[in-house]
């Protein structure tokens, strides 16, 4: 049932409002739905004890074991696939069944379309994205080539994770820019398309000079995914993706009131067909598609086209004291938060979501959380780093 307090301005603060939105975004906000064909692909059970036995550090708490820690903290599902095969599962907040709000990690399957209209020959990301889109002309995006816009080094004055207000201030433009596809409330121009919002904004440096995270990147890819192909992401989405990877619900897409995609974060899934998505990247692709969506070569380039020098002494600082003795990533690439030497890649979502890749282990760890009443969340970003350097071996 939706809680009785819930609105636009706490539905992802944390706590009850927020454990309903994100399993139920769709009765929250306009969707689409994106239908999956034939039928779903098997994933076979084989059971991990070892999984469920990891030894999970807490700051200031006794060690636990990762069964223990997905109990205690806000974790709503999780799985492991090896192989192709689902070494561990669990779902301590959720049913398997359900749908959830992928937030950021829905940016990847953006990343995914560009890459396929690229292996195509239908864009090449050293274009400015203004020659593709040219109502992009005249603004920050002026001659701003598609890779800087791929890896968040855009230049554009709307910064995200940098701006302390890009969340709770009407006056951020980060802000601005959520409240134009109704996920924050207003003030908005209603006049103004979130199309048009994007397409006035300016930048605040060169592009291709630092990495900063800010979620109109994913929109300007959407917009060119539209304009190259002549359709609606959702459709692109569907068609390319969707109904071609073995997906055994359909994926929910969350809208505007006037029809403009929430691409960087309102994809909804179930666990499962998360880690079928994460499956296209590791060699077990091949026995849930029968057609690549994904091929080596697009897997390569997220690790070898990677700029570790678009991040900052101040990024890694920043890791350091969130997680101290963790391994630091050596860039990120193309909508990927973290790649790390080896190859493995993840991408988080806000509230408690994450999708870790490993090509080289065939290793998929898919997860869901919510915030906590005081907003805190899960720490499984963190974890999945050792649980996949630690139990599971590089292939030979």
């Amino acid at each position: 049932m939706r809680p009785a307090d819930l609105t636009l301005a706490n539905w992802d603060a944390g706590g009850e409002p927020s454990t309903w939105a994100y399993r139920n975004a769709g009765q929250l906000f306009p969707h689409v739905e994106v239908a999956p064909a034939g039928a779903a692909a098997e994933l076979q059970p084989d059971e991990l004890e070892s999984v469920g036995r990891l030894r999970v550090d807490r700051p200031s708490m006794p060690v636990i074991s990762l069964d223990d820690y997905l109990v205690e903290a806000p974790v709503d599902g999780m799985a492991v696939v090896h192989r192709g095969r689902i070494v561990y599962e669990r779902y301590p907040r959720m049913g398997a069944g359900d749908r959830h709000l992928l937030m950021s990690v829905s940016k990847v399957f953006v990343s995914v379309l560009v890459g396929i209209l690229e292996r195509r020959g239908l864009l090449d990301v050293s274009q400015p994205i203004d020659s593709l889109v040219p109502e992009l002309a005249g603004s920050g995006w002026s001659g701003v080539p598609v890779i800087d816009v791929l890896d968040m080094a855009s230049g554009i004055g709307c910064l995200e994770v940098d701006d302390p207000g890009a969340y709770d201030d009407p006056r951020a433009c980060f802000y601005q820019f959520e409240a134009s596809l109704g996920w924050r409330p207003g003030p908005h121009p209603q006049s103004a398309s979130t199309y048009e919002f994007v397409a006035r904004l300016p930048s605040h440096r060169r592009s291709g000079e630092v990495y900063e995270y800010t979620s109109v990147n994913t929109f300007a890819l959407t917009w060119l995914i539209e304009r190259v192909t002549g359709h609606r992401f959702d459709d692109v989405l569907g068609r390319e993706i969707w109904s071609r990877g073995g997906f055994e619900a359909p994926a929910q897409l969350c809208t505007s009131s006037s029809g403009a995609p929430v691409s960087h974060g309102g994809i909804s899934t179930t666990l499962r067909d998360l880690a079928r998505f994460g499956m296209l990247f590791t060699p077990s692709r091949r026995r849930i598609v029968t057609t690549e969506i994904v091929d080596d070569d697009d897997v390569a380039a997220i690790r070898a086209r990677c700029r570790p020098h678009l991040l900052q002494p101040a990024d890694f600082e920043a890791l350091a004291r969130i997680a101290p003795g963790y391994e630091l990533p050596r860039c990120a690439s193309r909508q990927w938060n973290f790649v790390w030497d080896d190859g493995d890649m993840f991408k988080g979502g806000f509230g408690g979501q994450g999708l870790y890749v490993s090509p080289a282990r065939d290793l998929v760890i898919a997860f869901f959380g919510t915030p906590a009443a005081d907003g805190s969340t899960n720490r499984l970003r963190w974890i999945c780093r050792r649980l996949a350097t630690t139990l599971f071996q590089i292939a030979r």
